[in-house]
């Protein structure tokens, strides 16, 4: 048949890679057979190869189209073919990260990582390049927890094979550090400890894994032995590490010790700027937030008294930040219980 002649034309191009000549009759073999999207051998046998063709061709959209359909038939025939399944979840993440479509990308990453812990436990090494992705798209979409929980699952994997000081572990560790500095800098004029645990809740809810209490401290054993100068770091600065271990202590919920890493900070920006200035005043204001939830409002009074002067110095006086300040301050003198 008609039918048959296109095809073999075909794999005979695509067998000598002349995929301009060879995507011409697959596309003559296409518009000929009817019943496409039937699930037979003839249509998914079309499909793989005009996936492929495409693919070679780069052309992604055409290309994430049938290896779709593939996978879609492979899931719905309960395929045993665990190899083709994954691949295929691989290869339509890899075709929406390239078309920057994360929540896609993300999807069928997500997709292959339920399918291998059917299997696996969650720290297998064998998932290593499935948590990276997953990582990294969270990351690319800000939205830092959910990141971090697949960067934890990371280390989970990585420590099963290589020493702490292994550069894949120690890349792992800039990244949290990065994802706390970007945590701490995007909360830091807002309800610093209200919004932890609003944006929390948010992210997480909607995944059936999290980080632990572990993981935090491994943490901030890591950033400790960096200021213990244990471990050797150029990539962070002293100040950026107490930001780092500050934050880690309050998503642990211990607020003294991470007023105490806060109060480290100050007292470092304090030497290169002895008059304060914005960051000086951001973190004494933060300090005060962190105080009032405490209850302790003649500290948290003082901490905000210090963001005011300071903000007054450099704003005028209908600026916003010395209005809060001042509107700070009044509730701390008057707080409701």
């Amino acid at each position: 048949s008609i039918i048959e002649i296109f095809k073999k034309i075909g794999k005979i191009y695509l067998k000598k890679k002349h995929f301009d000549d060879s995507l011409l009759y697959y596309t003559k073999l296409k518009n000929k057979k009817t019943n496409l999207f039937k699930n037979d051998s003839v249509s998914f046998d079309l499909f793989k190869d005009l996936a492929n063709l495409h693919f070679e061709k780069l052309h992604l959209d055409e290309s994430f189209i049938y290896f779709e359909k593939i996978l879609q038939q492979q899931l719905n025939e309960f395929s045993s073919n665990d190899f083709s399944i994954k691949k295929l979840y691989l290869i339509c993440g890899n075709i929406c990260l390239e078309k920057l479509k994360y929540d896609k990308a993300f999807y069928y990453f997500y997709s292959l990582l339920n399918f291998e812990l059917k299997l696996k436990y969650f720290n297998d090494p064998t998932l290593i390049k499935i948590y990276k992705f997953l990582a990294n798209i969270s990351y690319r979409q800000d939205k830092y927890d959910k990141s971090l929980i697949y960067f934890y699952r990371l280390i989970d994997c990585l420590i099963q094979r290589r020493p702490l000081d292994d550069y894949s572990i120690i890349n792992t560790y800039i990244m949290i550090g990065k994802i706390f500095l970007k945590k701490h800098f995007k909360n830091q004029l807002r309800n610093y400890l209200i919004l932890i645990n609003d944006e929390k809740t948010k992210e997480i809810n909607d995944i059936d894994i999290s980080y632990e209490v572990y993981h935090l401290d491994q943490t901030l054993d890591y950033f400790n032995k960096i200021l213990e100068k244990k471990f050797q770091s150029n990539i962070f600065s002293k100040d950026s590490i107490y930001i780092i271990i500050a934050n880690i202590y309050l998503q642990k919920q211990d607020s003294y010790q991470a007023l105490h890493y806060f109060n480290l900070l100050i007292n470092s920006l304090y030497e290169k700027q002895p008059q304060g200035d914005l960051t000086t005043a951001i973190i004494y204001s933060l300090m005060g937030d962190i105080l009032f939830k405490l209850t302790d409002f003649s500290q948290a009074l003082i901490h905000y008294q210090n963001s005011l002067v300071i903000y007054q110095k450099l704003y005028e006086k209908n600026h916003s930040a010395v209005l809060t300040a001042k509107y700070k301050i009044r509730d701390t003198l008057f707080p409701v219980l």
